[in-house]
């Protein structure tokens, strides 16, 4: 069975989080009702935002997991709570195929198909040339055959970013977060044509899918059949929150609209059910 793996964490903007996930939820269930499982990791939120939640999807397994940081840096950041979280979720599983995803995407087509024998981690990378330059993957999607190896890498995915954290002011650098970086520091290159082919490192299998059919953060048209997930990144909450683009620093595309109202209908229908 395919289980999805979400992680939510002290968010900053905790009204506009919560309702991502909802919308995430709602994404999920339209394409699989209950023929998936799906578990929901969370710190630090209020328990009557789980219970809304789970009375509408009872059978999503809700768990609070408190965090152990044990390294110097107190005010642990947020890129550390999601791998650590990933990491207890991986280890919480025995189905053989596990998604890993943030809560502030959408799902716009059934995504199991992509999973076969050929890798142990999945991962997503950019294929239009200026973006990659700037942060070649986004972690935002990461797909798992459940295997040892696999897990092993979850918590030494989870170790090695809570190290660079705590060491180092400048922990993304070069990839925009501290756990892509260490994911690209894994993979050891930052060039689409390695990203394009299977990536074996300590007995890993990682292969790398573009951002542009399980990751898209630039835009796409929802219409295109080749876009099946959709990351609504930050520059969004603005727009979701205040239902106004005249707050927000985003520029507007010719999809934004379509967008807008796709992620409006979906969170509607969570509303009315």
């Amino acid at each position: 069975m395919l289980r999805f793996n979400i992680a939510v964490f002290n968010p900053a903007n905790k009204h506009i989080y919560i309702d991502q996930l909802k919308v995430l939820l709602q994404s999920i269930w339209d394409l699989y009702n209950d023929k998936v499982e799906i578990s929901v990791y969370y710190n630090m939120v209020d328990r009557k935002d789980i219970n809304e939640i789970s009375s509408r999807f009872p059978h999503i397994n809700f768990r609070e997991r408190e965090i152990i940081y044990k390294y110097k840096r107190k005010d642990t950041p947020l890129a550390a709570q999601r791998n650590n979280l990933w990491y207890y979720l991986s280890e919480d599983c025995d189905c053989e195929r596990q998604v890993f995803i943030d809560a502030d995407m959408i799902i716009l087509r059934k995504i199991d198909h992509f999973f076969d024998d050929s890798f142990d981690i999945g991962y997503t990378f950019k294929t239009e040339e200026a973006e990659s330059l700037k942060k070649p993957i986004n972690c935002g999607v990461i797909l798992l055959n459940n295997s040892e190896k696999a897990r092993e890498f979850m918590k030494y995915w989870a170790d090695e970013t809570n190290k660079k954290l705590d060491s180092d002011d400048k922990y993304g650098s070069g990839w925009g977060s501290a756990d892509q970086k260490i994911l690209g520091e894994t993979l050891g290159t930052r060039k689409i044509k390695k990203y394009q082919k299977i990536i074996k490192k300590n007995g890993v299998r990682f292969k790398g899918f573009p951002c542009k059919i399980l990751n898209n953060i630039l835009s796409p048209n929802p219409d295109d059949l080749n876009v099946h997930v959709v990351h609504y990144k930050g520059s969004w909450r603005d727009i979701l929150t205040q239902e106004s683009w005249e707050l927000s620093l985003r520029t507007k595309t010719d999809n934004d609209d379509k967008l807008y109202n796709l992620w409006k209908q979906t969170f509607d229908k969570y509303k009315s059910s």
